[in-house]
């Protein structure tokens, strides 16, 4: 039997691709991380200092959350001289970011 002909639960690419996905969701799940890619994609490139009004967290905690962000592809940084710049480097994420935003939820 082929991988495709397999049930969900049994077809191991898929139920990878599924993992993969939920990994964005959960990323996306979490307030502050939300706030932050909110902020970046209105702002262009931003730095961590400018991102600290994100649900009141802080410094260190929104730079933990970017390097995860960061890690996931959902951004890129740039250094210049002591201060890192962060933006928005996936389109997929940033639509789907501006979709949850633009919801009546």
């Amino acid at each position: 039997m082929k991988q495709n002909d397999l049930p969900l639960s049994e077809n191991e690419t898929h139920r990878k691709r599924l993992e993969a996905k939920a990994e964005i969701l959960k990323a996306l799940a979490n307030p502050v991380r939300l706030c932050l890619m909110e902020q970046i994609i209105k702002r262009g490139e931003t730095t961590v200092s400018e991102l600290v009004t994100c649900m009141g967290a802080s410094q260190s905690l929104i730079s933990q959350y970017l390097g995860r962000l960061r890690s996931l592809g959902f951004v890129e940084s740039r250094k210049s001289g002591n201060l890192v710049y962060y933006s928005c480097k996936n389109k997929a994420v940033r639509d789907l970011v501006e979709y949850i935003l633009e919801s009546n939820i």
